[in-house]
């Protein structure tokens, strides 16, 4: 379980299951979705998946995928055109890969969701402890 608090940020999205959406853009750009970045009204958990990921990326690969989401980044885009030989993907092994796939795609409708997260293979996975 990963946990991250900012309480300076912190917003109730969802109340007695009435979700609503948030417009305050807000994170450091590395982490922060791409509909965020747009500056219109976004759901804050898909965005907030997305921020996780990149958090999973960086742990795996020791390293940002990206400087900002957005086509004029050079690494973003070649992630986007599918270039997973380069750093920090070639890092990663093929059920990482796979779950940053449907992790962090653009349009937040596409996206996995915490449930889809959870019976992914990857989530799934033993992970021995190396000493």
């Amino acid at each position: 379980v990963l946990q991250i608090t900012d309480f300076g940020m912190a917003t109730v999205f969802r109340y007695k299951g009435v979700e609503r959406e948030v417009s305050r853009m807000c994170g450091t750009k590395p982490y922060t979705a791409p509909e965020v970045l747009k500056g219109t009204p976004y759901r804050a958990e898909p965005a907030d998946v997305w921020s996780c990921a990149i958090i999973l990326v960086t742990l795996l690969a020791g390293e940002l995928p990206w400087d900002v989401p957005i086509m004029r980044d050079r690494m973003y885009r070649q992630w986007r055109e599918r270039c997973i030989t380069k750093e920090p993907w070639k890092k990663m092994d093929t059920l990482a890969l796979s779950l940053f796939r449907s992790v962090l795609v653009e349009d937040p409708k596409r996206r996995y969701t915490i449930e889809q997260i959870k019976k992914h293979q990857f989530y799934n996975k033993t992970f021995a402890l190396q000493e």
